[in-house]
């Protein structure tokens, strides 16, 4: 795994502009760090649950994040959450994401996660699973571009035409 001081790329003024309320975080897991952009996210879609989100930096390194949101601000500490309390809570998150030196490092980790939500090594991972199939086909789209075509904010769809377009 790369080295690489996510604290240092949190978006403070983004983050601090987000709701807060429980539920689902993407508002802001979607800004939370500085030139990194997301590519790939998975979210419980129920009234409480687990999400995670891939992202892409800007040093080409790709951050896996998962993260549990509550229904009410007894189970989701986001909900009304105080400046204070959202640094702290920003910070963890930065500070507990794994980071790869590339996307199919990323992907490799999300697919080889285990499956048992019982499990305690597993419980706080298994949400980044879901994130396999769209880091495979986004590395698939992201390979052997040239530099500055891999840098722009792109969107998978987006490297998928190029390819196709281009015949890369």
């Amino acid at each position: 795994m790369a080295d690489y001081m996510l604290n240092e790329k949190l978006n403070w003024e983004e983050i601090m502009k987000a709701p807060r309320v429980a539920g689902g975080h993407e508002d802001v897991m979607r800004v939370l760090f500085t030139g990194a952009r997301v590519i790939a996210e998975w979210i419980e879609s129920d009234y409480q649950g687990s999400e995670a989100f891939a992202y892409a930096l800007s040093n080409g390194d790709v951050a896996i994040l998962t993260d549990y949101f509550g229904s009410c601000s007894g189970c989701d500490s986001w909900e009304d959450a105080g400046d204070e309390s959202v640094r702290h809570l920003c910070s963890t998150l930065a500070n507990n994401a794994k980071i790869f030196g590339s996307g199919i490092e990323a992907f490799e980790y999300c697919h080889s996660v285990g499956t048992d939500p019982d499990s305690p090594e597993n419980f706080s991972k298994s949400a980044a699973m879901h994130l396999a199939p769209t880091l495979e086909a986004f590395t698939w789209a992201s390979e052997d571009l040239p530099l500055h075509i891999q840098h722009q904010n792109l969107t998978l769809r987006n490297l998928v035409q190029f390819r196709l377009e281009n015949g890369v």
